[in-house]
């Protein structure tokens, strides 16, 4: 058995121990629990931990892992208003400073 990860939220390790076993590698989150000893112990003690059964899948898992890691959202850029030159957030599909809408087309998630 090898410990592949660690995590403060257990569900977040649950999430990639679905996401191992979609892959075929056996795995089991341990110490779940731990969190309620916040503040006796050092946080990072107290992080749930992923471990995969088979030591053979170890550079597998990891490269799982990493995919899991960056599949998510891009990294969002800021954009200009067309209209004042305002630099805006990305998050953002109006102008705080003049109220136009982002006008390239991109539209933006919650």
């Amino acid at each position: 058995m090898k410990k592949v990860h660690s995590a403060p939220h257990p569900f977040e390790l649950e999430n990639l121990r679905n996401v191992l076993e979609v892959e075929g590698i056996s795995s089991e989150v341990r110490t779940p629990f731990l969190g309620a000893a916040r503040g006796d112990i050092p946080a990072t003690e107290c992080w749930s931990e992923l471990w995969i059964l088979d030591d053979g899948d170890l550079e597998r898992a990891l490269a799982v892992l990493r995919t899991a890691a960056f599949s998510g959202e891009p990294v969002r850029v800021p954009w200009r208003c067309t209209k004042c030159g305002e630099e805006i957030e990305a998050q953002f599909g109006a102008c705080w400073q003049c109220g136009s809408a982002r006008s390239d087309g991109r539209l933006t998630r919650a």
